[in-house]
């Protein structure tokens, strides 16, 4: 591959979560009581990579002949 520039990763991530909870004993009834709770949680990722290799050219470089020679030979092709 040629110089493509620096490797570059970014991450962007996101996280919320929630609990609510109510514990408490019934009047009306004799020893019964309550314990209710709610829950909820979201997480996000958003990930890029940029000038981490070209996969058309990695297709290209698959699909050489031998070790020395592509069967397609544009965009400086090099065999895997």
């Amino acid at each position: 591959f040629t110089e493509l520039g620096p490797r570059i990763n970014t991450f962007d991530n996101t996280t919320q979560q929630y609990t609510v909870g109510l514990r408490g004993d019934l009047p009306v009834l004799q020893d019964w009581s309550y314990d209710l709770y709610y829950q909820s949680g979201r997480s996000d990722q958003v990930s890029g990579r940029v000038n981490w290799g070209s996969f058309s050219k990695v297709q290209q470089a698959l699909r050489s002949l031998n070790t020395t020679s592509c069967t397609n030979t544009a965009n400086g092709c090099v065999p895997l």
